[in-house]
């Protein structure tokens, strides 16, 4: 048996090779640490399931898994690269390894974080069917068998029903889960639960703000009786900085709002408690003003709801603010004092709902708020400031190869804590849990990054690959996943290249592989040479090079060529400084010698154009040829980058704010009721597909508010207004329209590729 599990387990299990699995495939990349959850239960998704021969429950588990592999058509849900659970018990109790221990499941949703800290362990009964008693004791037999697993692999305390309302796992496994034939591992009666994590409040100073152009007011705790919720109605990518900087050239004196709330739940001091506010006119002085950085989809937690991150920042904000000012606010927001969409549907149900979150702790001690408010260098230190996101935060210690990594969420929990800690370690500086400006300094220090190092000396992707490389066996999948078996390939290249065999790909690791592969004088050194035939043809070479890893004549022409283009000397051999050069000029800073593709391997780049509906599917063989550089350059005309057939950091971010947050269109120049739609959305109007007056005067309204355009809000949408909107365009995706106030097919696909990367 494998190191992770128990010698014995306490039923039949049949592994993936003796039911007769398809290929495995490597996950996606992603956190799996069952070890802070535990075991979720499900059956099939029928009433019935007729009783069947133990011969054909082998057949039953193949047939799940060829569905759940099935390629689907565009609109639907897409396809799994596996089956889909971990776990499945057949009605005679024998026990069928799924996704198993290493690699997390795709059955949990919607339970939040389901597939991130849960096994999932399907019975093959129907909803309405009565478990048999060895169905019942092969389930406690797993929850034991999992409870028992080394490491993070173990499965935690948790025992779960899938979902309720489909009824899985069914009445009979729910009643002996409530009894305890299923499920009966010692488990202690509950757990404390972690006192949540302080609101961050970043200072002015922290945000860079600028000082105000006058001397702002100041409003004493009797006259305020107030709190107002506003949004800024923009892409939820504008800072603090952009915002002020709009307003002032409108002729504020200052940023309008005492407090600002981006959609991680990150504070930002404006006007601060006492500073007399310029957010809702005739509310100035009675009325706290705080601001969502973002428009109503971006608030969106895919529900209809307020994401929990805004809301704990909201509500908590309000509980502090009637501390200082002794006394319960009126809560409010703004188009309840004046005729405006502001602040968005969400916003709006959720103040009239009670505002419900999770009261946290807001520090007394940020600068300035309390006194004069001054620039970007004139208020004090807050102990809370912080100078990368949580989610940064959590990236970059992901990005130094922490194990387990951390779940992406943006929520400052005790796991987060400890990976800021074990990074400062890392790093040489104060373990304190606090990522502030010396951790910030010491971190791009140790990576030699910029103010962007959101990743490692090398991604996790690219050590895997550069361990394959050197000839580790058995080769490690190419999934971007830092688990066990990647560290331990990672100790052995270090090993291998005379460096300390921590299991951490840093400076020192780098330099040493870099040296043992002869990076100075090896054409496939930094790059491979399909990379650099890759990398060729992407700048535009003609004829095209074939990418066959063979570097002939054709390929050293094409490589001079491209070095003579990015302005290096033309040897033929791509070193370091041909690849610095490069990705400098392809506008990718890069670190450690990493290839543009390196961000995404081939074969996930085939399955994420797979996954936005490409016709047809592309064979996920993890070969970069002609049908794949034409379906990455399909990709990227939909998410709203330049088409060259490289997936390097931009793709990459476009492909997950599409995902994330953008509108999903066809980028067709057609200005139909889709296209209509996530307009309205995007500009804070119902979004009911009628491109309508009032639709035309929220245009005028965003466009006024985010580019200072001056119109006059008629709901007249003439050649001004088109004008208006073409600039913007250009400025935000680079669309190169010409700004003649016609308003045709290239502008309408222009502003389908600024919905889609929910920059509008």
């Amino acid at each position: 048996m494998a190191q992770y599990e128990p010698d014995e387990p306490p039923f039949e299990l049949v592994k993936r090779a003796d039911w007769g699995a398809a290929t495995e495939y490597p996950h996606p990349p992603g956190s799996w640490n069952p070890k802070n959850g535990g075991i979720i239960l499900h059956c099939l998704p029928q009433d019935h399931v007729a009783p069947e021969s133990h011969t054909n429950c082998f057949a039953r588990v193949r047939e799940l898994q060829t569905a759940d592999m099935v390629v689907p058509g565009p609109e639907e849900a897409p396809a799994e690269p596996d089956i889909a659970h971990s776990y499945l018990v057949c009605q005679h109790g024998t026990v069928f390894e799924g996704r198993g221990v290493l690699r997390r499941p795709f059955a949990n949703d919607p339970i939040s974080g389901g597939n991130m800290r849960y096994y999932a362990v399907c019975a093959l009964i129907g909803v309405q069917d009565t478990p048999s008693d060895a169905v019942l004791a092969s389930l406690d037999g797993l929850d034991h068998y999992l409870g028992d697993l080394a490491g993070n692999y173990a499965a935690g305390l948790d025992i779960l029903p899938h979902d309720a309302e489909s009824g899985s796992p069914g009445d009979g496994i729910r009643a002996a889960l409530r009894s305890g034939g299923v499920g009966s591992r010692p488990r202690p009666p509950s757990r404390p639960r972690p006192k949540p994590k302080p609101i961050t409040v970043v200072s002015r100073s922290g945000w860079g703000a600028a000082a105000p152009s006058d001397p702002i007011g100041t409003v004493s705790t009797g006259s305020r009786t107030g709190y107002l919720v506003h949004y800024s109605g923009a892409t939820a990518t504008q800072t603090p900085r952009d915002i002020q900087r709009g307003m002032m050239n409108r002729g504020l004196s200052d940023v309008g709002y005492n407090f600002l709330v981006d959609v991680d739940g990150v504070v930002y001091e404006g006007r601060g408690w006492h500073g007399l506010g310029a957010h809702a006119s005739g509310f100035n002085t009675a009325y706290v003003g705080i601001c969502v950085i973002g428009t109503n989809s971006d608030m969106n937690d895919g529900s209809g709801a307020l994401k929990r991150p805004i809301a704990d920042a909201l509500v908590s904000m309000y509980h502090k603010a009637n501390e200082i000012m002794g006394k319960t606010l009126t809560r409010s927001y703004h188009s309840n004092v004046e005729s405006t969409e502001c602040p968005g549907d969400i916003l709006r149900a959720w103040v009239n709902g009670g505002m419900p979150g999770t009261v946290r702790e807001v520090a007394d001690d940020f600068g300035g708020g309390h006194g004069s408010i001054g620039g970007g260098s004139g208020n004090g230190t807050y102990p809370n400031v912080i100078y990368r996101s949580v989610s940064g935060q959590q990236r970059a210690v992901n990005g130094l190869g922490y194990s387990p990594p951390l779940e992406v969420d943006g929520i400052f929990g005790p796991l987060t804590e400890a990976g800021v800690k074990w990074l400062q370690r890392l790093v040489g500086t104060a373990a304190d849990g606090i990522w502030g400006p010396n951790t910030e300094a010491a971190y791009l220090a140790y990576v030699g990054g910029s103010s962007r190092g959101d990743t490692s000396v090398r991604s996790v992707a690219g050590q895997q690959r550069a361990v394959n490389g050197l000839g580790y066996t058995p080769r490690l999948d190419v999934d971007g996943v830092f688990g066990p078996l990647t560290e331990a390939g990672v100790k052995w290249l270090q090993r291998r290249v005379g460096t300390a065999d921590d299991g951490l790909w840093g400076r020192n690791t780098e330099a040493a592989y870099l040296a043992h592969i002869g990076q100075s004088n090896d054409v496939g050194a930094v790059r491979s040479v399909a990379g650099q035939q890759r990398a060729v043809n992407g700048l535009g070479y003609t004829p095209r090079l074939v990418v066959d890893g063979d570097f002939g004549p054709l390929t050293e022409a094409g490589v001079k060529w491209l070095q003579r283009l990015v302005g290096v000397d033309d040897d033929g051999i791509w070193g370091p400084n041909t690849e610095a050069a490069y990705l400098a000029h392809v506008g990718n800073s890069g670190s450690g010698g990493r290839g543009a593709t390196d961000i995404r391997p081939v074969s996930y780049q085939q399955r994420a154009v797979n996954k936005l509906g490409h016709r047809p599917p592309l064979d996920v063989d993890g070969v970069f040829g002609p049908l794949t550089d034409a379906g990455v350059r399909w990709l990227q005309r939909l998410v709203g980058v330049d088409d060259d057939g490289l997936w390097g950091p931009a793709t990459e971010a476009a492909y997950h704010t599409y995902l994330d947050h953008g509108a999903r269109l066809a980028v067709d120049g057609v200005f139909g009721p889709a296209t209509i739609r996530a307009t309205q959305r995007a500009i804070g109007t119902t979004p009911d597909g009628d491109w309508g007056p009032a639709s035309k005067r929220a245009l005028q309204r965003h466009l006024n508010e985010i580019d200072d355009a001056e119109l006059i809000v008629d709901g007249d949408f003439g050649q001004a207004s088109v004008k208006a909107l073409q600039t913007y365009l250009n400025r935000i995706v680079g669309a190169r329209l010409i700004v003649d106030g016609d308003w045709g097919s290239a502008t309408t696909s222009a502003l389908q590729r600024a919905l889609n990367q929910a920059k509008f």
